[in-house]
Order: structure tokens, then sequence, then C-alpha cells
């Protein structure tokens, strides 16, 4: 008798609720309908958008890693690819990863193009490597490693321009950013202790002293002869 009455209950309590959903899906169940769409819509449309991001990324991804492996690319080419993704790649480490290649391949270009003296080009390949390195230390601040390296490239275009003060100071830069053994560290620090000792004075051969040094050792006492007897 109770187990029916308790389910007799039941069913009422579930009658009214049933009673209850009806009556708002009566009223409002136009707007129900509406945003059941709506968030439908707004699925779909961040699934699409998700989708074409990890499409651009892989992409990208595919694009970096056959510029650096094909042979078959012009340098020109290459350098051009690699400055594009610099500037337009989704992943932020990737950006900086192309961005490095394509400052370090510069920075290669316009030693090379010192030792041959060609002024025009090297000046180009200079400006270019200081604009993508430049780019790093801007665009991607929180990538320390990628930022030591930037100023570790700026340093060597320093150098190599004469201008020793900046050059120092772009390898002082590094030590902050990552810890001592990294490469990149220790190519700053080496870099900078040799231009610290070429800093010091040299001394050329006429200014060097003509006589060898004479001790200064302290003279024997020699003993007072006996005053004779």
């Amino acid at each position: 008798m109770k187990s029916r009455r308790r389910h007799e209950l039941k069913e009422n309590v579930l009658a009214q609720e049933l009673g209850k959903l009806k009556e708002i899906f009566s009223k409002y169940g136009n707007w129900i309908l509406v945003g059941l769409a709506a968030a439908v819509i707004v699925l779909l449309i961040v699934r699409h958008y998700t989708g074409r991001e990890s499409a651009r990324y892989r992409e990208d991804k595919a694009q970096f890693e056959k510029l650096l492996t094909d042979e078959k690319i012009p340098e020109k080419d290459r350098l051009a690819g690699l400055t594009a993704l610099a500037e337009t790649a989704k992943d932020p480490v990737l950006a900086a990863s192309a961005a490095i290649w394509a400052g370090d391949f510069c920075c290669e270009r316009y030693l090379r193009a010192l030792h041959s003296s060609d002024a025009s080009e090297a000046q180009d390949y200079r400006r270019k490597a200081e604009d993508l390195y430049k780019m790093i230390i801007s665009a991607h601040p929180e990538r320390k490693l990628f930022v030591a390296k930037a100023h570790l490239g700026l340093g060597v275009l320093a150098e190599n321009a004469g201008d020793f003060a900046a050059a120092e100071q772009q390898y002082r830069n590094v030590a902050p950013l990552v810890n001592s053994g990294y490469p990149v560290a220790q190519e700053a620090a080496r870099r900078l202790e040799m231009r610290q000792a070429w800093s010091q004075p040299v001394k050329f051969a006429t200014t060097l002293p003509t006589q060898p040094a004479t001790a200064t050792a302290p003279a024997a006492t020699a003993p007072a002869a006996e005053k004779p007897k």
C-alpha cells in the first residue's frame, strides 16, 4: 500500500514538472529554439576557425622546413620565404625561428661581401640583417633565447662595421637573457673578452726600455777592520 502511494506521488511530481516545462516552452519556445540555433552556429564557426588555424600552422611549418632543407631553392627565394614567415607566421616560435634564420643568412652574406669588397651588397645585407634582428627583439620579447641570438647578431654586425662600443653593448645584453651554458651566451662572452683584450694599449718596440732591468738587492755589509794594537 505504501509503495503504491509512493509511486503515485512520484507520478504526480513528474506530471507537475512536465506541466511546468510545457508551460515554459509554450511561452518561450521560440526564444529557446533561437538560442539553441545560435549556439550551434557559434560552435560551427569556432570549429571552422580552429580547423583553419590548425591547417595554417601545418602549412607554415611545412614551408619553413622546406626552405631550410630544399637545396634547389635559390638563395633569394629562400631569404624571401623566411622573411615572409617571420612576418606572417601564426606560431610565434616559428616566426621567431624564421627571423633568426633569415637574419643570420643576411649577416653571413654581409661578412662575405665585406671580404669581397662589395660595399653596396654589404650594406644591403647589413640593413636586412639589422631589421630582422630588431624585429625579433621588438615582436618577441618573451622569447629570451631568440632575443639573445638577435643581440649577438647585432653585435657581430656592429663589430665588423667598426662600431666597437655598440658591439660590446650588444654582447653584454646577452648575459641577462639566458643561462651561461647556452652556446649563444658563451659566444657573446668570448667575443666580449676578445674585444676587451684588443682595447688594451699596444706596446710598440720604440716605447719599450732599451736596457734590461737591474736587480736592486741590498748590498752586503763588509765586517769592520780591527784597529792595530
